[in-house]
């Protein structure tokens, strides 16, 4: 059972890594706590939320004090789906409140500068490149290659799959790079 002073306080791991990003506590397994609540205490659950906003929600001025921002609590069962649609809700509300770096624009109304390419063409259908610069790289990789010359602009499809795998997996190799570098990914 879960006492104010046995539970955890993962919260200051979480403000090392992401200060000021919005916190929701959730407790899993409700459905597990209401088939037995004859073993806990006749007011566990209601004991249990008022810990819980004691500890983590009710306090002054928590963004000066070096503490999280605790933005709800919630209950949910996996079996039966209770409540889940409401995590669901608080979840985007929370993400919609969220401002990047202190800023005054919600991070959800941000514009980005980047151009988003996508065909009309049915083999093109599915994909949107959100890289211009890398596509046009591609396209004029394969429109340059000794191959497509050699057979008047003609290329058989297993040479172009193979190709675009090449290209693609050196895509990929040189994202991993820029993303070790900027995020120290492991």
């Amino acid at each position: 059972m879960l006492t104010k002073e046995s539970m955890p306080s993962p919260t200051s791991k979480v403000q090392a890594r992401a200060p000021n990003c919005p916190v929701i506590i959730v407790g899993t397994h409700y459905d597990d706590i209401l088939a037995n609540l004859g073993k806990l205490p006749s007011n566990y659950i209601e004991s249990l939320k008022t810990t819980i906003r004691e500890r983590f929600i009710d306090i002054a001025d928590s963004g000066k004090k070096g503490l999280l921002e605790v933005f709800d609590t919630f209950f949910v069962s996996n079996k039966t789906k209770f409540n889940v649609k409401s995590l669901f809700n608080i979840l985007y509300k929370a993400a919609y409140e969220l401002k990047i770096a202190g800023g005054k624009v919600k991070a959800l109304e941000q514009k980005f500068p980047q151009i988003l390419i996508n065909f009309d063409d049915m083999a093109l259908k599915g994909y949107v490149f959100l890289d211009a610069q890398w596509l046009f790289d591609a396209l004029s990789r394969l429109v340059t290659m000794k191959e497509v010359i050699a057979n008047y602009g003609i290329m058989e499809i297993a040479v172009f799959m193979k190709l675009t795998a090449k290209l693609c997996n050196q895509w990929l190799n040189k994202d991993k790079t820029i993303m070790k570098t900027r995020f120290k990914v492991d």
